[in-house]
């Protein structure tokens, strides 16, 4: 077992290195739980750009002992750790979903505005991020750098739903809606915009969540509370990753998805 976990990790970087992480070879082995997934998240991680890389593989080791992880800090020092995390996982979901071993991805990025790497390009328009994240080159790299992670997720099959209050369009330029309506006219059946019918969302709840199914059929949630680049927060940063069933995970799953029904959207899985 241990053997086979290594060529998991070695494939995964030397696609990283040569090939890019948009394309598996299709020999690629198939063993479908949650450890293996987070080697290749892990690989990602070590191959990144941000100085925070031990950081955040710190933050990834104590996620494969426990299911959730909750921190308070700053925004300076927490969004580095989680949206660069978040991105990894994604990269590695792309990674597995073009080999076959996740057969679906459902994401819902639920924030009080349009998910921020749906609104542009990779360009920093007017109003998209908050001064302060500007100004710092570590988390305006965490902006940077998700737009072409979300458009690999949608080419790869990858489904994707943007939740938002009534008024959420309204904190959005006109310039940077119609670079998400643009990508819903080019993934009509992968994303969709979703206006909840509410006024705000509590803080603890506004992040996004991932339902993920491998090809044995088990389902795994990845969910994070995290805040928008618009909106740095000084608070409680959270990851939660594990099977369905695990108790911690379900609490956090029934948290987000009560919400939604509530206000309009019943999540499909």
């Amino acid at each position: 077992m241990k053997n086979y976990k290594i060529l998991i990790i070695l494939s995964s970087l030397l696609l990283i290195t040569t090939l890019g992480f948009t394309s598996l070879p299709e020999s690629t082995p198939t063993f479908n739980d949650s450890r293996s997934l987070m080697e290749v998240v892990k690989s990602f991680t070590q191959a990144g750009d941000s100085s925070f890389r031990s950081s955040i593989s710190e933050l990834l080791d104590e996620l494969t002992i426990t299911s959730a992880i909750i921190r308070e800090g700053t925004d300076a020092d927490q969004r580095p750790l989680f949206v660069n995390a978040q991105a990894d996982f994604e990269r590695a979901i792309v990674c597995w979903l073009k080999s076959k071993q996740i057969v679906s991805s459902t994401c819902i990025i639920h924030t009080p505005a349009p998910a921020t790497p749906l609104c542009t390009n990779g360009e920093i328009s007017m109003g998209l991020i908050d001064p302060v994240i500007l100004n710092d080159q570590e988390r305006l790299l965490t902006v940077k750098k998700r737009p072409d992670v979300i458009r690999d997720y949608l080419q790869a099959g990858g489904r994707l739903f943007t939740a938002y209050p009534k008024g959420g369009r309204g904190l959005r330029s006109a310039e940077q809606l119609a670079i998400l309506d643009d990508l819903i006219q080019s993934y009509p059946h992968y994303l969709q915009a979703i206006e909840l019918n509410c006024e705000t969302i509590p803080q603890d709840l506004i992040g996004a969540t991932y339902f993920i199914t491998f090809s044995d059929s088990s389902t795994y949630i990845l969910s994070l509370r995290s805040y928008q680049a618009n909106s740095p927060t000084d608070d409680k940063w959270a990851i939660w990753f594990g099977s369905i069933h695990d108790a911690v995970v379900a609490k956090r799953l029934e948290a987000v998805t009560s919400f939604l029904k509530d206000h309009g959207f019943s999540p499909p899985k």
